[in-house]
């Protein structure tokens, strides 16, 4: 019953249910770091270098339509949350079959998180709820991974991590970017004890 509660808990959580918003400030990304900006068909151009490591596919309304047609439960949920007022625009435009709307806001996460913007990334992610969670989840392993640096807090990010990366996997079973990121969460959990 309890591994059941908590499958049910987390897929909430990866579909946006309780994850809107952040409280807490993360660390920014420094000024002393390389800047990186993939304004228009930069990010689309610069995309086999910045997913060469990943395998992530560049977020397109193709790539939309793969996603949902290879994982069936993802679709349904995506179905379902079209059907709601309460859903971001981009994710009601699917109910219309308009895909246009949901890659360009995940294309705007990326741009985000490239730019090293981790946190906007993460809530503009989670507001997008299910495929917006891929990008804010990959944010919110870069901001742990490279700019916290209390390791009580950095342990904490990369269990949240984990659990989000599972739910999502729960949606996206075998998705190589999802267990990726998953696997990375855990050596770094794994690197700290």
């Amino acid at each position: 019953m309890r591994i059941i509660l908590t499958s049910i808990f987390s897929l909430a959580i990866f579909c946006g249910a309780s994850l809107a918003t952040h409280a807490e400030e993360w660390p920014a990304y420094p000024k002393s770091l390389p800047q990186f900006q993939y304004e228009g068909d930069a990010l689309k151009q610069a995309w086999p270098k910045l997913s060469a490591i990943t395998g992530a596919e560049y977020p397109d309304e193709a790539w939309i339509q793969r996603t949902l047609a290879k994982y069936p439960l993802l679709n349904e949920k995506v179905k379902e949350l079209s059907q709601l007022e309460s859903s971001h625009p981009a994710v009601q435009a699917l109910k219309n079959n308009d895909y246009t709307p949901l890659a360009t806001a995940l294309q705007d996460i990326w741009r985000l998180h490239f730019s090293g913007n981790f946190q906007q990334a993460y809530i503009k992610g989670a507001e997008l709820t299910s495929l917006g969670m891929i990008p804010a989840v990959y944010s919110r392993l870069m901001n742990a991974s490279l700019l916290i640096k209390d390791d009580e807090e950095r342990m904490n990010a990369f269990k949240a991590i984990q659990s989000l990366s599972e739910a999502g996997l729960e949606l996206l079973p075998g998705y190589f970017f999802g267990e990726f990121g998953l696997a990375f969460a855990k050596a770094r959990m794994l690197e700290m004890m």
